[in-house]
């Protein structure tokens, strides 16, 4: 992420998001509260799917857009480097966490500095300085309670994988974008997911309705569902994946260390066909893609791709 990538994120007011959060560069600081802030915040991601902090951007105050981005306030404490930030977490949190990336980005007009910090997902609960557990929960950093503390240190004995997309470019020109979005399932833990399902959840108007039906007509046979749902009032395409499917490529259990491209190549699946244009742009802006994988013998994993991770426009 870059300067120029921020700005985007300003200018078009993306709101924050379960995997999104911004926070004003005066709360990056030496200071104790200030510390224990950064410490929730990146905890917090680590304990629920991993997430974006980003340093340096200010949200508006009133309280129907306090998660909207309003302007910039670039962090000016010159003793704020990437190295004390990384010292920080590492030293402060328990057990150590270290999973995670920070990117600075010196502003343009000498104004000061922003911070994007990218936490992954942690493989056991982390404990902050003050003693607490947090976990990012919808658009707020929350106090664990003791089921949830327990669920978390508990993911190193159930099933683990990672979902995300690869874009495959159809036509890119004029006020129109054509690409398809490629599911890639990973299996990163050490236990195999059997019999997995994946539901998909996308905004509905950015679908190209009728290549996915000359799709799924060509592949008549594939038992992939498709349903209509309405998610915080937009309305979105559910796609289900049964692992009966992926039985004739032999990937009805997913392996560790396997990775699956839903790829037209084998045979039973096929990519997620986007149309983006400006008034599709205006409707589905700021919506996520949901996903959601179960398997035998495991508890479900879900997580969402964050709009700026999909739609490319």
């Amino acid at each position: 992420m870059d300067y120029a990538d921020v700005m985007r994120l300003v200018e078009s007011h993306q709101s924050e998001t379960a995997t999104l959060d911004y926070k004003n560069g005066a709360a990056l600081g030496r200071q104790n509260d200030q510390r224990d802030g950064l410490m929730k915040e990146v905890l917090g991601f680590a304990n629920s799917g991993g997430g974006m902090l980003v340093y340096g951007v200010q949200t508006f105050a009133d309280r129907q857009r306090k998660h909207i981005p309003e302007r910039l306030a670039p962090v000016t404490d010159a003793a704020v480097t990437v190295e004390w930030i990384q010292q920080m977490v590492n030293s402060h949190s328990t057990p150590r966490f270290s999973d995670f990336s920070i990117t600075q980005i010196t502003c343009p007009d000498g104004g000061g500095r922003l911070f994007v910090i990218e936490v992954r997902q942690a493989m056991t609960a982390h404990q902050a300085p003050d003693g607490l557990y947090y976990q990012r929960a919808g658009l707020e950093t929350l106090k664990m309670t003791d089921p949830q503390i327990r669920d978390v240190m508990n993911r190193r004995a159930g099933v683990q994988v990672e979902f995300e997309f690869r874009h495959v470019w159809q036509h890119r020109g004029g006020d129109e974008h054509r690409y398809d979005l490629v599911p890639i399932l990973k299996n990163v833990g050490n236990l195999s997911a059997e019999r997995w399902r994946l539901q998909v959840e996308i905004p509905q108007a950015a679908v190209n309705g009728e290549v996915l039906t000359n799709r799924a007509a060509i592949y008549a046979r594939s038992p992939i569902h498709r349903v209509q749902v309405t998610i915080s009032g937009a309305p979105y395409l559910k796609l289900v994946y049964p692992y009966s499917i992926f039985s004739r490529v032999g990937m009805d259990d997913l392996h560790p260390g396997d990775e699956l491209e839903f790829l037209e190549s084998t045979g039973v699946v096929f990519p997620i066909p986007i149309t983006v244009n400006t008034p599709i742009h205006r409707t589905v802006a700021g919506q996520a893609i949901f996903w959601r994988v179960a398997a035998s013998h495991s508890s479900p994993i879900s997580g969402e791709v964050a709009f700026r991770d999909w739609c490319n426009f």
